[in-house]
This record gives structure tokens, C-alpha cells and sequence, in this order.
């Protein structure tokens, strides 16, 4: 998908300017919005600034979700010195990337919220046209709040963009988290609904990227039968499924531009760079070509990895000093540092994909006690990876199983790591045991940024911060 850059720019400088999320001045329209949303063609440049805000951003989706949150679990180590607050978690609530994620998400739902309110009496052709837009904006809204919550655990819900409402906004208090899912879930069964006539694109919101997200937020919620339904829906007929449109891939198609496997992945390198097939968190990664490394997979992980010399996930690892057996891999999932000649090798950031919800079904079974399912669903993955299958008579056998493949299936990806220990409670046990970490449990939150508890007088700082 093609974002042109100068409607781009002239539909963001309608919307709400907010520095801080929860303090902000009444929005300065540069272009009348009467104007804007009576022209089909502008409103859809408004809606393209949605996707724009998202997924050209590199403050928070385009790599530093990934990149970061690795290096928070026991994926990554990095060698920059000004990344050591992350790896040991020593990180405050004055940390720059901390503050510049809470902004961003935030700024991004405000953008969304004015579109959705000022769509509603645009002047459109088609009220079918009216229905998606809304739809992916609220995908994109509840995407946010998402991470919102699975970051700093209660936070404000945000539902309102208009002079009226800003004033309030910068008064709210912070939501329970099982609240914040409730409103997630209403948000994504709406979306789906009036998407539901969209056409097929994984570099879209869909109501299929509904489902997948809906599937993921019931499982971090514990509903166990809503998540194994959800990702039911998606999953293939040939394993107990009633999806037909994705399978899954060879280890070696999982990240190109036309992977079978992908629900929603972004184009990144087109949007920012305006050319195809490659991302910029494989340019972080790999060191944009050069022969020092600055990233690093830790050791427990590839013990992990490198346990069973079938696992063909190691293809998704390179070995930078062949002389030592650890602390030299780095992730090599994403290959390209440039465009490739040939488009079949053209990759895009994968944000979801059919492998989480095999694992998501796998792990609601579990504890439905349905664990022939969970089995099955998780020797999918295993047999995708070249491993023998997998046999367990416990729940507990089997939910160990599940961390163990999510790990090796997801490492330096959407931040998954680090939101499994923490929803899981694992996460004490597992970073106890890294000897460069000092981690206590509270940290499993991140902390309010500071300068939004100076300037929003009913936020209140996450415990132990």
C-alpha cells in the first residue's frame, strides 16, 4: 500500500497537535475540516495518514517496538552503551524511548479518534466506504491501547478527540487493564464488522488482522474459549480450523512480501524509503551491511535454539564469530539491507501471522483441558521446523511446551518475549536466572513517563517506580 506523501502531510495538519497525550491545547486546524471531509479523495488522504502515523513511525511499530522490548526480555543484548538501561532493566520513567512510546501511542489513537469522529458526516459516495474507514481506524485504536495496556498495565482509555472532550481527556484516570481489554475486544468485533466487505490485503486492517488481534487479546485476558474460537477462524480446515486463505509457510517464506502465513504485515521500506523489499529493523539488525555487529542473541535463547540439530529455525539465526559457540548470533530472520533484484525475495515486517494463533489455540486447549488439541497445534509448529512431534500427559507439560516454541518461533519479534513471561507470571524465574540483569517483579510494568505525571494531576506512577 502507497501512502502519497503531500496529501499525507496537508490531511495530518488538520488533525489535533498534541505534545503531551494527556495535557493538550484545543486543536489549530490548518485546513478547514468542513473542507477536508467533503472531498472523497481528502478523506481518503486523511485515512492514509492513519496508516502513515503507524506504520512509518520508527518511535514505536516500525523496529523500536521489536528491537527494544527484546533487549527488556532475554532475547537481545545490545553493545551500544546507551541501550544498557534496557537489558539490565535499569531503565525510569524518564527514559526517552519509555516516554516517546506512551506519546506516540497516544498521538496515534488522537489521530484516529478525530478521523472517526469527523467521518461520521463526511460527504461519501458510499456508505459501504464510510463503514471500512471507520473500521481500520478503530483497528488501528484498538491496536494501540493494546500496547498501551500490555506496557504499563492500567491506562487511560481515550475515545474522543474534539475541543470539548480535551480538557477531560487530561483529566482521566487510569483504567483497570481487564477493562482496557473489554474495550479492545468491542473495538475489534465492531471493526471486523464493518470491514467486513473490505478487500483482501495483508497490508491492510482486515477483518481477518481483526481476528488475529481479538484472538491474541482474549488469550492475554484468559478467555480461554473465545481465543481458541477466534483463532479457530483463522486457522486451516485440515487442522480443525474453518480458515481457507493462509497456511503455514517453509521457514525460509515466513517473512516475504507474499507469505501465506501473513495476516498483516507492513511494507515499511516502500512507505519510508518509497522501495520495496526490505525493512528497517533488518538494517538495525544486520548493521546496515557493515562487519561490526552491535546486537547480539543471548545465550539462554540459542541453548534453547540450538538444543535439537533438526530445528530449521536456526536458518532464522547467522553466526558472526564462528570461533566461539555463543554470544555472537545475531537475528537473521529478515535478510535484506536493500532492495533485492529479484521481488520473490522481497520481505515486509510481519506483525501477525498464523503460527501465533496455532500457539494462541494450543495454549487456550491447555488450560480448557483439551490438551490432544493443544498437542496437535503445537506439533504443527514443530513439524513446520523440521522437529519430531511432541507427546505430554500434563496441562503443565504442555504450557511449557508452548513458552518453549513461542520463544524459539517469535525472538525479536513484536514483542512477544516480553509480554508472554509477564502475562504468564514467568517472568521472575526466567530473568533471575540472567546474570546481567537486576530485575525485580515490579518492573515488568514499564513506568509512567514522568513529564505525563507532571502534567496530568490524576495519573498515577505503575508500583515500585
Amino acid at each position: 500500500m502507497k501512502f502519497p506523501v503531500i496529501p499525507i502531510l496537508a490531511a495530518l495538519l488538520s488533525l489535533t497537535a498534541c505534545e503531551k497525550i494527556l495535557e493538550i491545547d484545543d486543536p489549530i486546524d490548518s485546513l478547514d475540516k468542513e473542507v477536508v471531509y467533503a472531498n472523497e479523495s481528502s478523506i481518503k488522504a486523511v485515512r492514509d495518514g492513519i496508516y502513515a502515523k503507524h506504520l512509518t513511525n520508527i518511535k514505536f511499530y516500525r523496529y523500536n517496538l521489536e528491537l527494544y522490548l527484546s533487549i527488556c526480555s532475554d532475547n537481545l543484548v545490545s553493545a551500544h552503551s546507551t541501550e544498557k538501561p534496557f537489558y539490565q532493566n535499569t531503565y525510569d520513567s524518564g527514559n526517552d524511548w519509555i516516554t516517546t512510546s506512551w506519546t506516540e501511542l497516544y498521538s496515534a489513537i488522537y489521530i484516529a479518534n478525530d478521523f472517526i469522529e469527523n467521518i461520521a458526516a463526511a460527504n461519501l459516495s458510499k456508505s459501504s466506504t464510510r463503514d471500512q474507514y471507520i473500521g481500520e481506524a478503530k483497528w488501528f485504536r484498538a491496536l494501540d491501547h493494546f500496547m498501551l495496556a500490555n506496557l504499563w498495565g492500567d491506562v487511560p482509555i481515550i475515545t474522543s478527540a474534539s475541543a470539548d472532550s480535551l480538557r477531560v481527556n487530561s483529566l482521566k484516570t487510569r483504567t483497570p487493564r481487564h477493562k482496557v481489554y473489554e474495550f479492545v475486544i468491542s473495538e475489534l468485533i465492531e471493526a471486523r464488522n464493518l470491514m467486513a466487505g473490505s478487500k483482501e490485503s495483508n497490508d491492510m486492517a482486515t477483518p481477518d488482522a481483526a481476528t488475529a488481534l481479538l484472538a491474541r487479546t482474549y488469550l492475554y485476558d484468559g478467555q480461554w474459549q473465545a481465543a481458541a474460537d477466534a483463532a479457530s477462524l483463522l486457522i486451516p480446515t485440515d487442522d480443525g480450523g474453518s480458515g481457507t486463505k493462509y497456511r503455514l509457510e517453509t521457514i525460509e517464506r515466513v517473512f516475504k512480501e507474499q507469505s501465506d502465513e501473513t495476516i498483516f504485515q507492513i511494507e515499511e521500506s516502500e512507505l519510508f524509503y518509497h522501495v520495496k523489499g526490505y525493512i528497517e529493523l533488518a538494517r538495525k539488525l544486520l548493521a546496515y551491511g557493515a562487519t561490526e555487529k552491535y546486537y547480539f542473541l543471548t545465550q539462554s535463547f540459542l541453548i534453547h535454539l540450538l538444543s535439537d540439530s533438526t530445528d530449521q529455525r536456526k536458518q532464522w539465526i547467522k553466526h558472526y564469530d564462528p570461533q566461539t559457540l555463543y554470544d555472537t548470533y545475531y537475528p537473521y530472520k529478515y535478510h535484506n539491507t536493500k532492495a533485492p533484484n529479484d521481488v520473490d525475495d522481497y520481505e515486509c515486517d510481519v506483525m501477525f501471522r498464523l503460527a501465533e494463533q496455532y500457539l494462541i489455540r494450543a495454549e487456550a486447549c491447555a488450560h480448557l483441558g483439551q490438551l490432544d488439541r493443544a498437542i496437535a497445534d503445537i506439533n504443527a509448529i514443530r513439524r513446520r521446523a523440521g522437529l519430531s512431534d511432541f507427546s505430554a500427559t500434563t496441562a503443565e507439560e504442555v504450557l511449557a511446551e508452548i513458552e518453549l516454541q513461542r520463544e524459539k518461533e517469535f525472538f525479536v519479534e513484536g514483542g512477544h518475549r516480553w509480554f508472554d513471561l509477564n502475562r504468564t507470571g514467568r517472568a521472575d524465574a526466567v530473568y533471575a536466572a540472567c546474570g546481567y540483569k537486576e530485575w525485580e517483579s515490579y518492573k515488568s510494568l514499564m513506568p509512567i513517563p514522568t513529564k505525563e505525571l507532571l502534567t496530568s494531576p490524576n495519573l498515577t506512577q505503575n508500583p515500585g517506580w
